[in-house]
């Protein structure tokens, strides 16, 4: 499992900390200017080059780094667990990368990492009604919805003369 640099950061500077109680009567003494050889300074001096090389790797890079070359074939629970660390969201990682959510979704549930199945069905369409059918009829004759809608409400005509009879422009039309 990844280790997030914060944690690794961290660990060391606990390692310092346990190291700074071994110093010598000398070294403790003197200032922190002056390099010591006893072994707990010079571990010490190996552990601020470790700690100050893993910071200076910046995150945004890291995450370019990461997100840069991720597919759906590349992702693995390592990469995942460094995305994660680093506190990236699944949506930011599906518009950062070439995944799309659902390809995301369906890693994480081969994985073990979610519970929720990813949906295989298409969503189903609500059954077009009968004033809906005639209302795309009137579009393709020209009809607008409001003419549409004001012949069937106000002059109570069957939908499908309202959808199908001309539009007559500059008079009222005979009835």
């Amino acid at each position: 499992m990844f280790i997030s640099e914060k944690q690794v950061r961290k660990t060391i500077l606990a390692q310092i900390d346990a190291l700074e109680k071994q110093r010598c009567d000398t070294c403790s003494a003197q200032s922190a200017g002056i390099n010591c050889k006893c072994k707990a300074a010079v571990e010490i001096r190996k552990l601020g080059k470790k700690f100050e090389a893993i910071s200076k790797v910046k995150r945004k890079a890291r995450i370019k780094e990461l997100l840069s070359t991720l597919t759906y074939e590349s992702i693995n629970l390592e990469t995942y667990d460094a995305l994660k660390c680093l506190e990236i969201t699944d949506r930011e990682i599906t518009q950062r990368s070439k995944i799309n959510p659902f390809e995301l979704h369906h890693w994480r549930f081969l994985n073990g990492m979610t519970k929720n199945p990813p949906r295989t069905a298409a969503v189903k369409k609500k059954p077009e009604t009968e004033y809906e059918k005639w209302r795309s009829v009137a579009k393709a004759n020209g009809i607008s919805t409001g003419t549409f809608s004001r012949r069937v409400r106000n002059e109570q005509i069957s939908l499908e003369e309202a959808a199908t009879r001309p539009l007559v422009r500059g008079r009222v039309a005979a009835k």
